[in-house]
């Protein structure tokens, strides 16, 4: 059965509107990114990071974590020597929901901030 993508234009625009829950996460990471080897329990959890990123790019978490910061400085050594198993194989999901989903600012903001 195919799924029907999510539009991450309509994410990104309720990104910016600051109305995107984690419920829209799931969803697009569940219907728009090569999700076959992750079980429920782990794209819950790529899902809630990728809900943090949003959170802190927002101001709403003032802390994305070890991990996360790795990612938003684009530090794949410091990304892959943080991550847990679940966050090693969800790297290109949070390359693809960065990339697709939130706004071009989180770069800058990443560089000055973390």
């Amino acid at each position: 059965m195919s799924k029907d993508p999510i539009d991450p234009e309509k994410l990104a625009n309720d990104w910016l509107t600051g109305h995107l829950s984690i419920e829209d996460i799931y969803e697009y990471l569940d219907n728009n990114c090569p999700t076959e080897d992750f079980s429920t329990c782990e794209l819950n959890h790529v899902a809630q990071c990728c809900y943090h990123i949003y959170l802190w790019h927002i101001g709403k978490l003032p802390d994305p974590g070890h991990f996360l910061a790795a990612v938003l400085k684009n530090d794949l050594f410091k990304a892959i020597n943080r991550a847990d198993d679940t966050n090693v194989k969800a790297l290109k999901l949070y390359v693809m929901f960065l990339y697709n989903v939130a706004p071009g600012t989180w770069w800058a903001k990443a560089e000055a901030e973390l």
